[in-house]
């Protein structure tokens, strides 16, 4: 009957065990599934946080853009593909952020007639409240120099767009380092295309304008 009695208390003992075990294994799964949703809803708050204060990208526009060419040579010219002048650009920023400032530390821009890269300059620093809009300008006088070999064919054809009364297409590329981004630490880029440049036939210094009906926002 003891031998008996002692089994009983056996078997009760290990089936309380094994109970007891489920039991745990049940609250680990669930503290695990809890612990994954915690984490969820995290991930899912600092996402909303970062965007609600890094906000919508700045948006750019081209303010002015001026051009003026000193020297367009042609065939049978010892440099037929060398083009040099004056240049001058200004870039409307306006700060899309709810809450940070918007600066740039570093930026320069580039000119560029179709593929041809033409002449390149730094940007002064820049910063903007909010929701504010500010301007880019150059850093050296807002009017800067070049002189670029573009090739045969590309001088030519700035020469000949450069006519009294014709017009230049150009691009303006954007280069710039976003110092208060929480997303992206390196460069970022705009590109503004299809700027329209016009030569008045009364302007014998030949500077180029934007023209009003060119395109002027980038992208």
């Amino acid at each position: 009957m003891e031998a008996q009695w002692q089994q009983q208390q056996q078997h009760q003992h290990r089936d309380r065990s094994a109970e007891s075990n489920r039991e745990f294994e049940a609250k680990q799964i669930v503290a695990y599934c809890l612990c994954g949703l915690a984490l969820c809803a995290l991930a899912v708050v600092v996402v909303l946080l970062l965007s609600l204060f890094e906000g919508d990208p700045p948006v750019v526009h081209v303010a002015s853009l001026s051009l003026s060419l000193s020297s367009v040579p042609a065939p049978p010219s010892p440099s037929p593909s060398v083009v040099s002048g004056n240049w001058s650009v200004a870039l409307s920023v306006k700060n899309n952020g709810r809450w940070c400032r918007l600066g740039w530390d570093h930026a320069q821009v580039m000119l560029f007639y179709g593929r041809e890269f033409v002449a390149g300059t730094l940007l002064e620093k820049f910063s903007v409240a909010p929701k504010g809009e500010g301007t880019l300008e150059m850093t050296d006088g807002r009017v800067a120099a070049f002189s670029r070999d573009v090739g045969e064919w590309a001088a030519q054809a700035m020469a000949k767009d450069r006519e009294d009364g014709g017009v230049m297409e150009l691009t303006v590329s954007l280069l710039y380092h976003d110092d208060g981004s929480r997303y992206w630490l390196g460069w970022d880029r705009f590109v503004c295309h299809g700027l329209k440049v016009g030569f008045s036939s009364q302007n014998q210094s030949q500077v180029g304008s934007l023209l009003s009906n060119s395109t002027h926002k980038c992208t």
